[in-house]
């Protein structure tokens, strides 16, 4: 963001500073999915289709349509994947 006045910087204790952006944080409204928004954030292409991680390996591998993630994450993982 471009500045168009000088200013000096601002003093602030840690309890004033901690304040405001808990205030600043409940008034942004993103929009999008979350990965909608990573993906505008970082300037990157919009990727698409379905995605596993695999935490061991640290690893994201793409699942081709039709393929099952059964087997590869609990059941659990799996519901919260499908909401994601």
């Amino acid at each position: 963001m471009p500045r168009t006045a000088d200013l000096a910087p601002v003093v602030l204790e840690e309890g004033e500073f901690q304040q405001a952006m808990r205030q600043l944080a409940r008034e942004v409204r993103l929009a999008g999915t979350p990965r909608q928004t990573a993906e505008r954030m970082f300037q990157i292409d919009p990727q698409s289709g379905h995605y596993l991680y695999l935490p061991r390996d640290r690893k994201l591998v793409p699942v081709e349509p039709g393929q099952s993630l059964e087997g590869t994450l609990t059941k659990e993982d799996l519901e919260v994947a499908e909401r994601y």
